[in-house]
């Protein structure tokens, strides 16, 4: 009786077995076969967009080469003609108006200048006949620099419309021309200050503090107890607009009414990467000594 219902349970276990057997590979052929569909509809899908990307890169490609390109092309071609254009006609606008320029500065430096020199003269000694209250120098001085301005203005006047022609020739030659003249190089450095001040909120010493402390000017440094909101510590940016910052050693322009290119090399760069106003010896061995010297110059002492 044993003996029959041990067959029996390795006859059923068996069975289950092989049974279970053939589910786990069954199981594994299901999960490889679903496997497989993925990755080709995978494939698909990648192959569908890769061919809509090389159809849309195709199109753009067609519509730059076969529209925009050429229609740009075309009107670059016909802006640097007609600056070519404009450059040969104008040209000799340009020059007879340079030329000019230069006559009335030769006139202006050989007869004009010394006449406005004499007068200057006349006037210094007026001011020691006016000190000695002698009645007719007050007049004479007053009538010879009413003839003193006005023969400055009318030649300054007819230079500034020469100069006004020129530039804007050269604007319709070279747009550009305007925006490489020295003068505005030369206002762009004088009102770094109030433009740090404007786009930061906060004053240039904050940023870009002067090794000359309160002698630094605009960039002196800023105090320890700073509050962007406090207008003492903080001015706005129309405080800045009166100094003359970085050009206020500019000597008068060479030709007595415009700035040349050589003019820009008086400005002056900002004291916080001047070199030379920083002290190889300046900081002390001790790092408490140090650490307080720089407060100092932080505080602007």
């Amino acid at each position: 009786m044993g003996g029959l219902l041990g067959s029996i349970f390795d006859f059923l276990g068996g069975t289950v077995a092989s049974a279970l057997e053939s589910f786990v590979v069954w199981l594994y052929q299901l999960v490889v076969a679903v496997f497989q569909v993925l990755y080709q509809l995978l494939g698909i899908v990648a192959n569908f967009l890769f061919n809509i990307l090389q159809n849309v890169a195709k199109f753009f490609d067609r519509l730059w080469n076969g529209f925009f390109k050429q229609i740009f092309t075309r009107v670059w071609t016909a802006l640097k003609a007609a600056q070519n254009w404009l450059e040969t006609k104008l040209s000799p606008v340009i020059k007879f108006l340079q030329h000019l320029r230069q006559l009335l500065l030769r006139y202006y430096n050989v007869y004009i200048r010394p006449v406005l020199q004499m007068i200057q003269h006349m006037r210094q000694f007026l001011q020691i006949l006016k000190a000695l209250h002698i009645g007719f120098a007050v007049k004479l001085d007053a009538f010879l620099a009413q003839v003193q301005a006005r023969i400055a203005q009318s030649f300054a006047t007819i230079i500034a419309v020469i100069n006004t022609l020129t530039d804007v020739v050269n604007a319709i030659m070279d747009p550009l021309y305007l925006l490489r003249k020295p003068a505005l190089l030369l206002s762009i450095r004088r009102q770094i200050p109030a433009l740090i001040r404007v786009v930061t909120g906060r004053a240039p010493g904050y940023f870009f503090p002067s090794p000359r402390g309160k002698a630094g000017g605009p960039f002196a440094p800023v105090p320890g107890n700073f509050n962007c909101a406090d207008p003492a510590t903080n001015p706005p940016a129309s405080h800045y607009l009166g100094t003359d910052d970085g050009i206020d050693g500019l000597s008068v322009p060479a030709t007595g009414f415009e700035y040349t290119s050589n003019d820009t090399d008086q400005a002056q760069q900002l004291d916080y990467f001047d070199d030379d106003l920083y002290s190889d010896n300046g900081c002390p061995s001790d790092p408490s000594e140090c650490l307080l010297r720089g407060w100092g110059v932080i505080n602007g002492q």
